[in-house]
């Protein structure tokens, strides 16, 4: 007879599974970060006006949203790399997601969409290099972000692509590289004050950390490539939240499934964490102005939310948005969670822990965990804010467009 395994118990092998696959990998990282040496890089004039750009990433949430913003902006030529079968599929791509997001009126004339696979050398793709050597500046934000991966499967994507970009770099182009804060890792800097100036270092990793594992990586090969003369800025983002202007989320990440599944079942949980929340179009900005304004004098700039909302706060605003919501224990919305078979959340749900501990010591790392902004390292903002008053245009505002929102995350 078959016995049935309860969602409980199916909860705790797949959570230590997560845990012991996280395991082991510091020497990798350590052996990976070495892969940034060896390069000699080109000068690049301080200064001098931005007139090519090569992107990557830009089908992705944020990626597409620096696209917007670099069209929007205008003058530089842009290129961007994207993986497909042919350059047709791959501009086809990029252009349904600019349809996305509510872009309009965008002057295309300066946009090449070329097809390439960026876990494989520029050299590998032919016809490619020539028409992106003279480039002068790369925006990556290309990343592969799946909560489940262990570091080998990420490792691809997140740490050889960068590599690959560096050969590129060298021939004499500047680089923009989208990290995150989860550089840091939670064992390693807890309670500690974390600027833009501190350097992560290798330190335990706990579950579901594959993906912070390989950012580790790539920020460690950066300031490897640093010591040999790559001339870089980094952007370590937090939460990436909806557009302040038009609402527009990104329907594949854990925040909207939390938000979207919560609102599903009339409630969200009672749990002492707060969620600091960029909108992205904030992000984008900073990192455009930042790229076509004059290159900031900080080392990396954290790209976060303004003010961390606690969960009564996100309550009152979903309620205000007109999707009420009630505050309940922990285990009784994870219970409604795992009752509700339409939940977005039902992918993720056996990542979530089954308890969660009002003190942040004694809670078992989770994707929830991860989202909390008043656990692990005290992360500051204050050099990025200094930073970005300089740039012209001026950026954004912080406000989050809860209305817009959930128009577009529950229909």
């Amino acid at each position: 007879m078959q016995t049935l395994i309860s969602t409980g118990q199916k909860r705790a092998v797949t959570l230590q599974m997560l845990q012991q696959g996280a395991q082991g990998f510091d020497g990798k990282i350590a052996a990976d970060a070495k892969l940034g040496q060896g390069f000699v890089f080109t000068p690049v004039s301080e200064g001098a006006p931005v007139q090519h750009i090569v992107l990557t990433g830009a089908t992705g949430f944020l990626g597409v949203h620096v696209l917007a913003a670099l069209l929007r902006n205008g003058g530089p030529r842009i290129t961007c790399l994207t993986r497909a079968a042919d350059n047709d599929t791959a501009l086809q791509r990029v252009l349904e997601a600019l349809a996305k997001t509510g872009a309009e009126g965008l002057n295309l004339s300066g946009l090449q969409v070329l097809a390439h696979d960026l876990s494989r050398p520029v050299q590998d793709t032919p016809g490619l290099l020539p028409r992106i050597a003279q480039a002068d500046t790369i925006i990556n934000c290309a990343a592969r972000v799946n909560f489940t991966d262990r570091y080998i499967q990420a490792r691809g994507a997140n740490v050889m692509s960068l590599r690959h970009l560096l050969h590129l770099a060298s021939l004499g182009m500047r680089m923009h590289h989208v990290s995150s804060v989860a550089v840091f890792s939670p064992h390693a800097f807890n309670r500690c004050e974390v600027t833009e100036d501190t350097r992560p270092r290798i330190g335990a990793f706990s579950a579901a950390q594959g993906y912070c594992q390989t950012k580790l990586a790539a920020e460690l090969m950066l300031h490897e490539a640093e010591r040999d003369g790559l001339q870089n800025t980094i952007y370590r983002p937090g939460l990436i939240g909806w557009d302040s202007q038009t609402g527009h989320g990104n329907p594949a990440d854990f925040l909207t499934h939390f938000i979207t599944g919560s609102i599903r079942i009339g409630a969200l949980p009672d749990i002492g964490i707060r969620l600091s929340i960029a909108p992205v179009d904030y992000v984008a900005g900073a990192i455009v102005g930042t790229v076509l304004h004059g290159t900031s004098e900080a080392e990396a700039l954290h790209l976060v939310g303004e003010h961390a909302l606690s969960m009564r706060e996100l309550a009152d605003e979903l309620s205000k948005a007109g999707a009420p919501v009630a505050l309940v224990p922990y285990e009784t919305w994870l219970a409604r969670i795992d009752a509700d078979t339409e939940s977005p959340l039902k992918a993720l749900s056996l990542l979530l822990p089954p308890d969660f501990p009002l003190c942040p010591a004694a809670r078992t790392p989770s994707l929830l965990d991860s989202m909390a902004a008043d656990s692990g390292p005290r992360l500051s903002d204050h050099i990025t804010r200094a930073e970005l008053s300089k740039s012209r245009p001026p950026q954004t505002g912080q406000g989050l467009n809860f209305q817009d929102f959930l128009k577009r995350a529950l229909t």
